[in-house]
């Protein structure tokens, strides 16, 4: 969801993703259909959700005037950064300084995959990023709370994974991709976060939109390894 991203084709993606997810969902075999509906139904309201950040869609994130709940995360995050990480924030809800921005940014990628870093591991994904992304397009992804295309999504996964290990991410990744399978556990989830980072790799998952057949035996391994049935975890990589 990139600032340039026009709302009608968006919302056209929308409907048409939850419209194969929900067909999937119905042709499924017997013993999964109603799992798989319930998956289906938890891809839908996650999308609902996406949907409702409108500003997102906007393209114009560079003047964006913040309500008050947005305002009051930013200064949340700001704080979470400086205690944490030691990264100062200019008060008025950005980075000024590049290096200080990838760091910020990095941090907050760290963050959403529920990883509490440390100084030393956002200066390590900072200098990642910063060899990768150009300075300017650095604060601007700041400021869009990340709108980053797939290409510097790709950039953001490698970062952290060239700069935290395996155990530290496997948690907070399984929970994201895979809260959403029905009847999993915690630990099942955990166990399948770190087969893809251990196996495929976080930026191989950051580039599957339409898994390749290599990408879906492995996946299916893994699933059957954690004790998840694979039928439902190959429709959320389009397997």
């Amino acid at each position: 969801m990139t600032p340039e991203a026009d709302p009608a084709e968006m919302e056209r993606l929308w409907v048409e993703a939850n419209d194969e997810m929900t067909a999937v969902a119905i042709a499924a075999p017997a013993d999964i259909r109603a799992a798989s509906v319930g998956l289906a139904d938890a891809f839908e309201t996650q999308t609902g959700a996406l949907r409702s950040n409108d500003w997102k869609l906007a393209g114009i994130a560079d003047q964006l005037v913040l309500d008050p709940t947005t305002s009051q995360q930013n200064s949340a995050f700001a704080k979470y950064v400086r205690d944490q990480c030691g990264i100062e924030w200019d008060e008025v809800g950005g980075f000024v300084d590049v290096s200080t921005a990838a760091e910020g940014l990095a941090t907050a990628f760290a963050a959403g995959l529920d990883i509490a870093a440390t100084r030393e591991e956002a200066e390590c994904m900072a200098a990642s990023i910063n060899e990768n992304i150009d300075g300017d397009r650095v604060l601007a992804l700041y400021g869009q709370s990340f709108g980053a295309t797939q290409a510097e999504g790709i950039i953001l996964a490698g970062a952290v994974e060239s700069c935290v290990d395996v155990e530290r991410i496997a948690p907070g990744f399984g929970a994201i991709v895979f809260a959403q399978l029905p009847g999993t556990t915690d630990e099942q989830q955990t166990c399948l976060g770190r087969g893809v980072l251990e196996e495929i790799t976080l930026t191989v998952w950051a580039k599957t939109t339409v898994a390749t057949p290599e990408f879906t035996d492995q996946l299916r391994s893994i699933a059957e390894g954690c004790d998840v049935d694979p039928r439902l975890l190959l429709p959320l990589v389009g397997g």
